[in-house]
């Protein structure tokens, strides 16, 4: 009985050297913290680059450049793609509401060619408003075009799945 009494003792009493050791390292570790707190932190300001002007932007998406020549909307691709949106956007509009009335074979008629009609007015523009982009970022005309090349992605997503 005495060795086992005498292995208990043992047992416990390196239990409690451990912990007394891990409690140091612990307190070390907590000290290390504290200083590394304690020294200033460098951040860089990601915004750095930004004219912090309020007069610089309005806050808008629209920018208040006009680099680029006027009478962008004029030009014979666009009117020409503008055009086949427009009817495209007036195809989606009717099969969206033939789907409605639950008429799916007009919503399927009406919806590819609405679809093929979008697609084309936005393969035929898509480079031209990248080289747009590229010569004049932030003009108020590139963006205006932007945004309605949007608007035919937005009726285009609605039938794009159309067989």
């Amino acid at each position: 009985m005495a060795p086992v009494f005498l292995a208990m003792i043992v047992l416990v009493g390196g239990a409690l050297v451990v912990a007394v050791m891990q409690n140091k390292n612990e307190e070390k570790e907590a000290a290390a913290a504290a200083a590394q707190a304690a020294e200033p932190v460098q951040t860089s300001n990601p915004f750095a680059d930004r004219d912090n002007d309020p007069k610089a932007r309005d806050g808008s998406k629209i920018g208040t450049k006009n680099t680029a020549p006027e009478g962008l909307d004029q030009t014979p691709l666009w009117v020409d793609a503008k055009v086949k949106a427009d009817q495209g956007m007036a195809l989606v509009k009717e099969a969206s509401a033939a789907r409605n009335k639950g008429d799916e074979e007009a919503f399927r008629a009406k919806g590819i060619q609405g679809r093929d009609l979008l697609d084309e007015a936005l393969l035929n523009t898509g480079d031209w408003l990248i080289s747009l982009q590229e010569m004049h970022p932030d003009d108020r005309q590139v963006a205006r075009i932007e945004r309605l090349r949007a608007k035919w992605g937005d009726a285009y997503k609605k039938v794009r799945k159309i067989n």
